[in-house]
């Protein structure tokens, strides 16, 4: 097993942090009109659900993972502001993403 490095991972989840304050202070049309299509809800659920289930792991991807959550809050500005396509294909290449790190129920034991 990997030895942990928990400055990186300190230095990495403030990086996330970071990139999400500032997405959330950043007016835009997307704050305006605040609804989410359907379609983006679902493939948002499956996105959160790939990143939490890979963060349990003994020796999380840490790097992929904050990229992700970057992806995360991307897609969702990109679907709020009505750029469905964008925020589909974002929440499509983290789902892909976790392939590459042996993501699968089965590997959880569910």
């Amino acid at each position: 097993m990997a030895t942990r490095r928990p400055f990186i991972d300190r230095i990495l989840i403030a990086q996330l942090a970071a990139a999400l304050a500032i997405f959330a202070a950043t007016p835009s049309a997307a704050a305006q009109r605040g609804t989410m299509s359907p379609r983006c809800a679902s493939h948002d659920l499956d996105a959160i659900d790939v990143i939490e289930r890979l963060s349990r792991l003994a020796d999380p991807p840490n790097t992929w993972l904050a990229e992700a959550g970057f992806d995360l809050v991307q897609a969702r500005t990109y679907c709020l502001a009505g750029d469905e396509g964008r925020s589909v294909a974002l929440y499509q290449a983290i789902v892909s993403g976790a392939l590459i790190w042996g993501y699968g129920i089965a590997q959880e034991g569910e």
